[in-house]
């Protein structure tokens, strides 16, 4: 079975800004945090996800361009906002293993683009990156109680990046990737 979707979009969102004005006094130099223009978000999204027999496969793409407009400030018209990607791809892998019933293989990779970090021409940018997880996932039936037990792994391949960098009230901030984590839980559903 295949199922797919395909969606275009194009988004407006008003942006702010520290602006300087002039001052109640009436003298110049004041600062205040304003609407300053727009960034316009417009792109492609795919996914698809194919079932047969143990296997399930889901892929998703987004193309995405994504430019400031309207801002007093000509050098950040017609510049990417900070912190989106001009392209994101995910892929996810499922087998149930039919040897052990109620037992499923899960492998996951994430790829995001580069991300600017400042509203200006030039700005630098931190890279792309890319992202391995892995896990297993049992279901089993203990009279009318349901217990699903799951264990992954997380950064399969311990990748260091930074992965995103969200500018707010003229600050830039840094979220790294976390390193290789390794989760287990248990759910019991009565």
């Amino acid at each position: 079975m295949l199922d797919w979707q395909l969606s275009a979009f194009r988004i407006n969102r008003p942006q702010s800004a520290v602006l300087t004005v002039t001052c109640t006094d009436g003298t110049p130099g004041c600062s205040q945090q304003a609407i300053d223009g727009s960034a316009r978000h417009q792109g492609l999204e795919a996914a698809t996800q194919w079932r047969h027999g143990p296997w399930q496969l889901a892929a998703s793409a987004l193309l995405l361009d994504a430019q400031r407009e309207g801002s007093v400030n000509p050098a950040v018209n017609g510049q990417r906002p900070p912190n989106v990607p001009e392209r994101l791809f995910r892929l996810n892998a499922r087998y149930r293993v039919a040897a052990v019933p109620g037992l499923s293989l899960l492998g996951g990779l994430v790829h995001e683009g580069d991300r600017t970090l400042l509203p200006s021409i030039g700005s630098p940018t931190i890279p792309s990156w890319t992202r391995l997880d892995i896990g297993l996932v049992h279901v089993q039936r203990v009279g009318a109680t349901s217990l699903t037990w799951r264990a992954g792994i997380e950064n399969l391949a311990d990748k260091r990046a930074w992965r995103e960098s969200p500018y707010q009230y003229d600050h830039v901030y840094l979220y790294p990737m976390a390193p290789r984590t390794f989760r287990a839980s248990l759910q019991v559903d009565l």
